[in-house]
């Protein structure tokens, strides 16, 4: 007898440019050169750190309070700075309250489904990295409910939480 091992929903996992870059990997091994433009690593691209942001780097470890811990939703300074730059270009709105820092957009999207309630629903933003769909999947045992960006709107990527009831 076989167990169903994964849950309704679990289809959306799949991440296709894993197999693009599996495509282009053979081709590779045929002794075809590949420009990789699915990676985002800038180092990877030869891009050069600028000698300002490294200064800034070198200067901050020398302080004792950058080995600190910050405000559990970022420094409050930062985050004021942040709803400020953000207001000053119409559309959205934001107070500091409204901003909190993580590791990366995948920590903060499997945080908030750590959080939230069985039967709460996330409509994100599409295009979307599908893992980052994937997660609203995966949670909701169902196909992930998206709208669609449009930059000549001025539509910004934001997520937004529902509750069903």
């Amino acid at each position: 007898m076989r167990t169903l091992l994964l849950r309704p929903g679990a289809e959306e996992l799949s991440y296709e440019i894993r197999g693009i870059v599996k495509k282009a990997r053979n081709i590779a091994a045929l002794g075809q050169s590949i420009t990789w433009e699915n990676i985002g690593d800038p180092i990877q691209k030869n891009n050069k750190i600028p000698s300002w942001m490294k200064a800034i780097v070198s200067e901050l470890v020398q302080e004792d309070v950058s080995y600190g811990y910050a405000d559990s939703k970022g420094v409050p300074a930062t985050r004021a700075f942040l709803a400020e730059k953000n207001n000053a270009q119409g559309g959205c709105q934001l107070t500091a309250e409204d901003i909190l820092f993580f590791n990366g957009l995948g920590d903060a999207i499997a945080k908030l489904y750590q959080f939230l309630i069985p039967t709460a629903r996330i409509i994100g933003p599409s295009p979307a990295y599908s893992t980052h769909s994937s997660a609203e999947a995966a949670h909701a045992n169902a196909a992930p409910i998206t709208y669609r960006l449009d930059p000549e709107n001025h539509c910004c990527r934001i997520w937004k939480i529902y509750i069903i009831k």
